[in-house]
């Protein structure tokens, strides 16, 4: 799908946590997806699944999961947007890293 207002599609940054979701795939037909979480010199790989409320918005609320081997980071998080043209995403979850868990919860701002 290509990067347009009414498309998840994008890059999402979180400035205090100085952290992005970049999504790079957005199929409204199956509500599947894929991109890459950002954090420092992290980068992991995620599966997208989102549904649109009653199927046509405008909420929309969508789950993130990646992982990455050597070294073991994986990622888990749920979100939900509330405008189409996806200003921003409300995140909740975590990124599992050999030396700890990061929060990775709060709002992505659409840059």
């Amino acid at each position: 799908m290509a990067n347009s207002a009414n498309s998840l599609v994008g890059n999402y940054e979180h400035a205090a946590l100085e952290a992005r979701i970049e999504i790079t795939e957005a199929n409204v037909a199956n509500g599947q997806g894929k991109g890459i979480f950002h954090y420092e010199s992290i980068e992991v790989p995620f599966a997208l699944k989102f549904h649109f409320e009653n199927s046509s918005g405008p909420i929309t609320n969508l789950t993130i999961c990646g992982s990455k081997d050597d070294p073991n980071q994986y990622l888990g998080a749920a979100g939900l947007t509330t405008n189409q043209g996806y200003p921003t995403i409300e995140v909740a979850g975590g990124l599992a890293r050999t030396n700890g868990v990061i929060s990775m919860t709060g709002v992505y701002k659409r840059v």
